[in-house]
């Protein structure tokens, strides 16, 4: 069991749903699978806006609206978890508490 919430499967298609049978929803749809590059791709795609803007409102904006301070900003006092993405939206570098843990081969 987990210690709050409930079970979550990811089928192939992407769905999140229910995975508990005691679930009075079980197998019901439990969120979003959607991965940030494809949210990202999807927006820049669809919204007729400055690039700032757009990944403004997959990162900062969400993160204030959640009261999630220190989360979508770079500023000094700010989480130290950043992803560079490239122009092709893949993720090139990533940092977890100011360390490097991910770099992508050229």
């Amino acid at each position: 069991p987990t210690p709050w919430g409930y079970p979550v499967l990811i089928g192939p298609k992407g769905g999140a749903r229910i995975d508990d049978p005691k679930h009075p929803h079980h197998g019901a749809l439990a969120g979003s699978a959607l991965t940030m590059d494809a949210g990202m791709s999807n927006l820049l795609r669809w919204l007729d806006r400055p690039r700032e803007q757009v990944w403004a409102m997959g990162t900062c904006t969400p993160a204030r609206i959640a009261g999630l301070r220190g989360l979508g900003v770079i500023e000094p006092g700010a989480e130290a978890d950043l992803v560079l993405w490239d122009d092709d939206l893949k993720p090139n570098k990533t940092w977890v508490a100011g360390q490097l843990v991910y770099e992508r081969r050229a």
